[in-house]
C-alpha cells in the first residue's frame, strides 16, 4: 500500500491531501480488522470527526514542517504579553 504511505507522509508534512490520498488513507483505516468498519468508527469517535485530523494525531505533525505554518498565522496577528491596567477602586 504505497499510497497510503505517502498520504501519511503528507499529513506529518502538514501537505495538502488529494482526494485519491483520502480515498485511501479510508480504505486503510476503515479496512482495517481492528477499526472493523466506519459505522463502529463513527459509534467509538462520532460522526464529526476529522479523518484527516484523527490520523494526524496517530501519525503526529513534523515540528520543521508546522513551524513555517504557525509563523505565518503569527505574522498576521498583533500579540501583547501586556496585562490589562488595574481598575481603581472608588472609595465610599
Amino acid at each position: 500500500m504505497p499510497e497510503n504511505r505517502l498520504a501519511i507522509a503528507k499529513l506529518k508534512r502538514n501537505a495538502p491531501l488529494t482526494p485519491s490520498d483520502l480515498e485511501s488513507l479510508e480504505q486503510m483505516l476503515f479496512g482495517a480488522q481492528e477499526i472493523e468498519s466506519r459505522e463502529r468508527f463513527e459509534e467509538v469517535y462520532g460522526k464529526d470527526v476529522s479523518l484527516k485530523l484523527f490520523i494526524r494525531k496517530l501519525v503526529g505533525l513534523d515540528r520543521n514542517e508546522a513551524k513555517p505554518a504557525f509563523t505565518t498565522c503569527l505574522k498576521g496577528g498583533n500579540f501583547s504579553m501586556s496585562l490589562p491596567s488595574p481598575t481603581r477602586i472608588q472609595k465610599a
